[in-house]
């Protein structure tokens, strides 16, 4: 979503609440972590916030893989089984 049409839905709308309300009848918050990873291309830049180490994610039981709450091993596990399955065929 683009900040001019956030600013157009926020002067039909009032509030993302409302909005949802009003367009997508039925929605319903989901439950878990939205986590954002970044990759600093100017690396004299520095970042003002507290780093998460990879390692961390599981142990806050916020792993995801296609939309699902899944551990690393069981990630591994299926990335493991797609890549044999696509070795036999």
């Amino acid at each position: 979503m683009t900040i001019k049409s956030s600013k157009t839905l926020m002067s039909k709308y009032g509030n993302w609440k409302r909005y949802l309300d009003t367009e997508h009848n039925g929605w319903r918050k989901i439950k878990g972590f939205q986590l954002r990873y970044i990759y600093l291309i100017d690396k004299t830049c520095k970042i003002n916030v507290p780093i998460l180490p990879f390692s961390k994610i599981d142990d806050m039981g916020a792993g995801m893989y296609k939309g699902q709450k899944i551990t690393l091993q069981a990630r591994r596990a299926t990335l493991s089984e797609e890549v044999d399955s696509n070795a036999t065929s």
